[in-house]
């Protein structure tokens, strides 16, 4: 697979420039992951912490599956000579194979769709066992997060024309499009979250969802999915803030952001990134709400963003973190870089 240039294409026939801003982007996507690929593995997050001479220590903590299958997703959209730059000669595809060899001790639908997903979209000789894992996963009973929920949809149509998953994406649509509130996504169905997110769902809650049913729609017309999808899009681009900022929590039961509960993206250092770029991959996968591209708004604010990570690049020949609240202390994961990708 190649460069996702047909998406690239439409944002450069409205902003050129905005289009350049995210190839750049993609690069230091691209220079992050080969960093945190490690025997066959993503680590979870590399800390950078402040030294008492003044500089930077890099120290990778834990390893994450889930990471690994979001990255496999970007990466599969590369050539195969910048695949292999990343992981260490390997391809995309081989990086789904190995995760597809842990699908029998994997415990979480999320994961598992993941790697279904993946294993969908290379064409990997797996799909049909993560196919089958992911159906035994799901069908057990009790609450079901969000995020996890929708991305079981969106691996499903993947693997659509590949492996028979209609009774179980009947199901996943139908439970995806029932958990819904009168605005947005809550962040768990089906029970199960403690009071205070039994109806508020995360940013993450919101974009996924739309992306799943977005891409249900293109794969057999579903108007339906493509409504809802529309919906929740205009609940959290109504919300954003001026300068392209995404709320990071949102009230399901009404159509606003949950400006007491929420870290705006802008305002909390430690979580700008993730927002903006999970927007990215979803924005992307469906039509612009009401012919507004808050894409391009974002990209707008991702552009200082950029400029800081460039330095960051200079500064460290490799890392780019994201601050956390403490102040000697910076992060990066590989999930995260990996939807600058997707």
């Amino acid at each position: 697979m190649t460069r996702p240039a047909a998406r690239l294409g439409l944002v450069a026939g409205r902003d050129a420039q905005r289009a350049q801003l995210l190839e750049q982007l993609l690069s230091i996507a691209t220079a992050r992951l080969a960093a945190q690929y490690a025997d066959g593995e993503f680590v979870f997050t590399t800390i950078g912490e402040a030294t008492p001479a003044g500089g930077w220590q890099l120290r990778d903590s834990g390893r994450s599956v889930r990471y690994a299958a979001i990255a496999a997703l970007g990466l599969l959209r590369l050539p195969e000579a910048e695949q292999r730059s990343v992981l260490a000669g390997q391809t995309a595809e081989d990086l789904t194979g190995l995760l597809a060899k842990k699908l029998d001790e994997i415990s979480g639908v999320g994961d598992a769709a993941l790697i279904c997903w993946a294993a969908a979209e290379a064409g990997h000789s797996e799909l049909p066992h993560a196919v089958t894992r992911l159906g035994q996963l799901d069908r057990q009973p009790g609450p079901v997060d969000v995020v996890s929920a929708a991305w079981a949809v969106s691996a499903l149509v993947a693997a659509r024309g590949q492996v028979d998953v209609e009774e179980h994406l009947a199901m996943a649509r139908s439970r995806l499009l029932a958990a819904r509130g009168t605005g947005g996504y809550p962040h768990v169905i089906g029970g199960g979250a403690p009071w205070y997110r039994s109806h508020v769902g995360s940013f993450a809650d919101q974009v996924y969802p739309v992306q799943a049913l977005a891409r249900l729609h293109h794969s057999a017309a579903d108007p339906e999915a493509l409504a809802t999808a529309n919906a929740v899009a205009r609940v959290i681009c109504r919300a954003q803030g001026a300068g392209g900022q995404w709320w990071w929590h949102y009230d399901s039961r009404t159509r606003a952001a949950t400006r007491t509960w929420t870290r705006c993206a802008a305002g909390w250092p430690g979580w700008p990134s993730r927002p903006r770029r999970m927007w990215r991959w979803c924005s992307t996968s469906r039509p612009s709400p009401g012919g507004r591209w808050p894409g391009l708004i974002t990209a707008s604010w991702c552009a200082a963003c950029a400029r800081q990570a460039r330095g960051c690049l200079r500064a460290s020949g490799s890392s780019c973190w994201t601050g956390s609240t403490r102040r000697a202390r910076w992060t990066t994961s590989a999930g995260p870089t990996s939807w600058a990708g997707c």
